[in-house]
């Protein structure tokens, strides 16, 4: 596969030279303009997706996204550039992992291969890189053409005799411990110098599982220090790119406003005004946060994210402006009363089409024929042969939300919250008794859970690949009621950022399998949990929690770790724990195929009241 014209080298050079350089640049630059071009929180989603939005008065549905439309695309705003006579960078604000069939049978070596393909200049590592340990990263890194960056991440403990060393890679960018000082890149274009680094989430550690030979800086440190180094060599121009979300990445410009552009990932924002499309209008694109201009592009390659910020003479922001593009496909479909979804006609078909053209946040894209070819040759025979295993059937569509009330689709679940994450947990619950390994209780964090279960076949695909594509294994261990109680308030607390504490995200959330419980946000802190029952299944009666007797509990390992708020789960009894090696994904294909139709349990779990309500 040819590489991208600029390579690595152009930026590692300079980078590993900038530590010998002492010269600055005294004399005024010309003004100058940057076009980039950005997409994060891919998730493998190779084929893309469909998109439900409004055509004026017409409500429609098309493909959406998918890596060849954002390939044909950046193409597309690159050749702009080029005619605009416009340096051009594409960046990729982390979390190429996970989230198909495609990374359960590839691992990272597909998303090398098309991202490779795509041109990228740069990439961030996001939290889900992380999720199978370092060495798929490490791998994936090896076979990318373009600089990965993780500057707050060091690897001065990393075990060099280990298969794949992350510190051997010469084109990823990490924090060098013995100079006290985070990586990053220095580039020229149009002969001026623009600096680069990207941050991951400091609590990395924390929300999932990279080695533990590793260590993550702060955000705000690690950058003020890069920061501080550029201006040091004169370099005036400064991009970050992040994985740590919106709201720390305006932290961070609040705390280092000599950062003129942060291109973000991990909330997976579509800033910009989608209320056209009848869709939502979150937060503005190309936000100036003070004098940093923020992006970020949404999630799932659905949207290529493009914008130009120009300097002046002393490198500061003039201008930044740009916007997201939806990518949709030229099929459309409309309810016309039937309750099903039929190709539009010709006339509504002209419609669409010039609504779609006068619109600049969405547009028709024609998926780059190449790297369709790649992939239907490459990867996509392995996947669609999992993907035709039909495993049950669902009669009405199943709804996910993380916390009861708030959704990024938007979910009418205010109470009781996600339909599918009690399911899971249940289908821990009776695999678990099936092994002999019966438990009293099982907990899901909401994270875990990817998607809703749509109505229609569920496949094997759909759960492995989408559904639940971490491949978590299951664990037991035995647990006094108060220190499971404290569990579960925890982790609530930890997900709605609650007495005003930032947690680690909403992914926190629980979901229990054999056990109920209420939440009331306006109680103190260790009492907001005002009922706890578990569910006995000789009587078929539930019971309440006894704060002093001893559980046995089962969950995925990464929530037995502690991580998202789940500390208590660490009490638990000395020779307890148990790695059944069974994953997640496994016992809910095994649940449905028993259960041959899947519907909602018949009581719920949750009852959640947020405070102030």
């Amino acid at each position: 596969m040819k590489p991208h014209p600029w390579k690595v080298a152009p930026w590692l050079l300079l980078s590993l030279l900038a530590g010998c350089q002492s010269d600055t640049q005294d004399t005024p630059e010309a003004p100058l303009t940057l076009a980039i071009a950005h997409i994060n929180d891919t998730h493998s989603h190779f084929d893309g997706g469909l998109l439900d939005f409004n055509a004026g008065s017409l409500a429609v549905r098309a493909p959406v996204g998918g890596y060849p439309r954002v390939k044909a695309q950046s193409l597309k705003v690159r050749q702009w550039a080029h005619e605009q006579g416009l340096p051009f960078l594409f960046l990729h604000g982390g979390d190429a992992f996970q989230g198909s069939l495609y990374f359960t049978n590839f691992k990272g070596q597909a998303n090398a291969a098309l991202l490779n393909d795509m041109g990228l200049d740069a990439m961030v590592v996001g939290n889900h890189e992380f999720d199978l340990g370092n060495e798929p990263l490490a791998q994936f890194i090896g076979k990318a053409q373009f600089p990965v960056l993780a500057s707050n991440m060091d690897l001065s403990r990393e075990d060099q005799a280990k298969a794949h060393p992350l510190a051997k890679l010469g084109n990823f960018v990490h924090y060098d411990a013995k100079a006290g000082q985070g990586g990053y890149l220095i580039k020229t274009v149009n002969g001026q110098q623009v600096g680069l680094f990207g941050l991951v989430l400091e609590d990395a550690k924390v929300i999932t599982s990279p080695d533990q030979d590793v260590d993550f800086h702060g955000e705000v440190a690690t950058a003020k220090g890069i920061v501080a180094a550029l201006k040091a060599k004169g370099v005036d121009k400064v991009v970050m790119l992040s994985h740590i979300g919106l709201v720390r990445d305006q932290a961070v410009a609040d705390a280092v406003p000599d950062i003129d552009v942060i291109v973000g990932g991990h909330s997976h924002t579509l800033l910009g005004d989608f209320s056209n499309l009848g869709l939502a209008h979150e937060q503005d694109y190309a936000q100036m946060h003070g004098t940093t201009c923020i992006v970020q592009a949404g999630q799932y390659a659905e949207a290529l994210g493009f914008f130009t910020v120009s300097f002046d003479s002393q490198g500061q922001v003039t201008q930044c402006q740009g916007h997201n593009t939806l990518l949709v496909g030229d099929q459309f479909s409309h309810d016309y009363g039937s309750g099903k979804k039929t190709p539009v006609s010709a006339e509504d078909k002209a419609t669409v089409d010039a609504f779609i053209a006068a619109n600049d946040n969405i547009s028709l894209v024609a998926e780059d024929a190449a790297m369709r070819q790649l992939i239907d040759q490459d990867f996509k025979p392995q996947v669609e042969a999992l993907n035709n295993q039909v495993i049950a059937q669902v009669p009405k569509t199943l709804d996910h939300v993380r916390i009861p009330g708030k959704a990024r689709g938007g979910a009418p679940l205010p109470v009781h919250g996600s339909e599918v994450a009690p399911l899971i947990a249940e289908s821990m619950y009776q695999n678990l008794k099936a092994m002999n390994n019966a438990v009293d209780v099982t907990i899901q964090n909401s994270g875990g859970v990817r998607d809703a279960i749509k109505e229609g076949k569920l496949t094997v695909g759909l759960v492995a690949g989408g559904l639940l594509p971490f491949s978590n294994p299951l664990v037991t261990f035995k647990l006094k009621g108060s220190d499971l109680a404290a569990a579960l308030e925890g982790a609530i607390d930890n997900a709605v950022d609650a007495d005003g504490i930032m947690g680690t995200g909403d992914g926190a959330f629980p979901y229990t399998g054999h056990l109920r419980f209420t939440y009331d946000g306006n109680q103190p802190r260790g009492q907001r949990l005002t009922v706890v029952e578990l569910l006995d299944d000789a009587s078929g009666q539930w019971q309440p929690l006894d704060p002093a007797q001893v559980y046995k509990v089962g969950s995925t390992a990464f929530t037995a770790s502690g991580k998202e708020g789940y500390l208590a789960l660490l009490h638990r009894l000395p020779g307890s724990y148990v790695d059944t090696g069974y994953l997640d994904n496994a016992a809910f294909i095994d649940f449905a195929k028993a259960q041959g139709t899947l519907k909602p349990l018949p009581y719920q779990v949750v009852t959640y009241q947020a405070k102030g309500q």
